[in-house]
């Protein structure tokens, strides 16, 4: 994130909200304690949508860069079409 211009503030918060995050399981109807989370995003968060689109384009950047440089090669060749090293969704990643 630092690479992209974002302060070491906003960069500490972010690593406090994703680093600080808890669940609790049900045992017989109750909580039974909390547990860190060790990886991954919290669903329904309203920064995973945010940090996925950093990775995602960083991902993109890095493929398309890796493909001008002839370092890795679409699967599909049409004669003189596109043709894609990767596709990027709202959520989801598709690399050919």
């Amino acid at each position: 994130m630092g690479k992209m211009g974002f302060l070491q503030t906003w960069i500490r918060w972010i690593d406090k909200i994703i680093s600080s995050a808890q669940i609790s399981i049900l045992i017989n109807g109750g909580p039974c304690g909390f547990f860190p989370v060790s990886r991954g995003l919290r669903q329904g968060d309203a920064l995973s949508p945010f940090l996925f689109a950093l990775v995602e384009d960083t991902l993109s950047r890095g493929l398309t860069y890796l493909k001008e440089q002839n370092k890795i090669k679409p699967m599909l060749r049409v004669k003189d079409m596109y043709s894609p090293t990767h596709l990027l969704f709202a959520d989801d990643i598709l690399i050919f």
